[in-house]
Parts: C-alpha cells; sequence; structure tokens
C-alpha cells in the first residue's frame, strides 16, 4: 500500500463522492479557484464546477447554516471550516440539526 497523506486522502474522498452522487457539493470559503487553504479541495473545482464546489463569503454561521439547510432538503453537503468552531451557537445548531434530520454535516479542515 502506498503511503498517502492525510490531505490527499480526503481529497480522494471527496473528488469520488462528487463524481458518485449528485446530492453531495463542497461549501466554504476558498475552496474553490484557491484550493482550500490546507489544498485539500485543490483541482475538485475544475473538474466538478462551481455549482458542487461553491465558495463562500467569509461568514461560517451563514454556510454553516447553508449546509443545515441543505441537509434538511436531502442534499450532501460538506461544509469546510478554516477555523475551528469558536461559536458555541453554531456548534450546536449543527449538532441539533444533524441529530433531528439524520444528515451530518462534516468540516474538513
Amino acid at each position: 500500500m502506498a503511503d498517502v497523506t492525510y490531505r490527499e486522502a480526503l481529497r480522494r474522498a471527496l473528488d469520488e463522492e462528487l463524481g458518485r452522487d449528485e446530492s453531495v457539493f463542497l461549501i466554504g470559503e476558498e475552496i474553490g479557484r484557491f484550493e482550500g487553504s490546507y489544498k485539500v479541495t485543490s483541482g475538485l473545482w475544475a473538474k466538478h464546477g462551481p455549482k458542487r464546489v461553491r465558495e463562500t463569503p467569509i461568514s461560517e454561521q451563514g454556510f454553516v447554516g447553508a449546509g443545515i439547510g441543505a441537509a434538511m432538503l436531502g442534499l450532501r453537503p460538506v461544509v469546510d471550516r478554516v477555523v475551528p468552531l469558536a461559536d458555541v451557537q453554531a456548534a450546536l445548531t449543527r449538532l441539533d440539526a444533524a441529530e433531528q434530520f439524520g444528515k451530518v454535516v462534516l468540516s474538513v479542515s
């Protein structure tokens, strides 16, 4: 088995899921053209397009909320956050929504 970095393993998994399931999309700051802070989304915007790899303004509560809403509607969002969850309310809302609707909004950075 070849050695793979954690970052590359995440990128491959995201690429595989984006290719396999049309309801999967990524949402976060600078994850498209700039390929994310840690380059986890490198090449995904070019391959899957801006509708599946969505760049957001700097507004963690806003795009975490968008991810929760998308999950409630049956989509499979992957929320990429650059900074740790500093906002307790966003964290509690996220956990509540995941529990209540059986969907999980993932944080990859």
